[in-house]
């Protein structure tokens, strides 16, 4: 079985980081100091550590940058056709958990009269499992092409010829915006199906 390596590009910075102190510390070759900086964390050579890092990247700057979408299971778009916009990300909540997080606890509570944060009105423990029951099972997606549309609509519009429902959420530009309420529609614009 082979071994999947998520590595935010924040712990590479950190990672360098200590690689140049290592290397000052024990005045050796800045390859040896990426090496042993590379074991320390886990990996086997500086080389993985690249990989896992190039591996991530379009995920990471399709949540800062860009559209990361996020479709519940039973209404996951069909990406096995080469004209999809959609690659799907098996390891986006993994490596996006903690941001993930917070656009979660951030969610106005609904029950709340004053609409405070669920945050605010959740026990953390509660928070924490609710998190994980309600969006760890999410199959998350990027586009293709990050540059094929530039706003949340366009999103939507492309997304809509290749997929009955649209994305249960979407992140633009790390931002949550709850596209749970919109309706399925035809070519024509059509309302062709409602969630409730």
């Amino acid at each position: 079985m082979q071994r999947i390596h998520l590595i935010p590009q924040e712990a590479i910075s950190r990672l360098k980081q200590r690689a140049r102190r290592i290397k000052r510390e024990r005045d050796i070759p800045h390859h040896e100091a990426l090496e042993i900086t590379a074991k320390v964390a886990g990996f086997d050579n500086w080389h993985q550590v690249a990989e896992a890092a190039e591996q991530c990247k379009p995920i990471e700057d399709a949540y800062r940058r860009g559209f990361l979408l996020a479709f519940d299971p039973s209404e996951v778009p069909d990406t096995e056709d080469e004209d999809s916009p959609l690659k799907w990300e098996p390891y986006a909540f993994n490596l996006l958990q903690d941001r993930l997080f917070e656009n979660y606890a951030s969610q106005p509570d609904e029950e709340d009269p004053d609409e405070r944060p669920i945050s605010e009105t959740l026990d953390p423990s509660d928070l924490k499992e609710y998190f994980s029951d309600d969006w760890g099972s999410m199959y998350f997606f990027r586009l293709k092409h990050s540059d094929q549309v530039a706003t949340a609509e366009q999103l939507l519009s492309l997304v809509g010829r290749h997929s009955f429902w649209p994305p249960r959420f979407v992140f633009f530009k790390g931002k949550l915006v709850d596209t749970y309420g919109q309706p399925a529609l035809n070519n024509d614009g059509e309302v062709v199906g409602i969630r409730f």
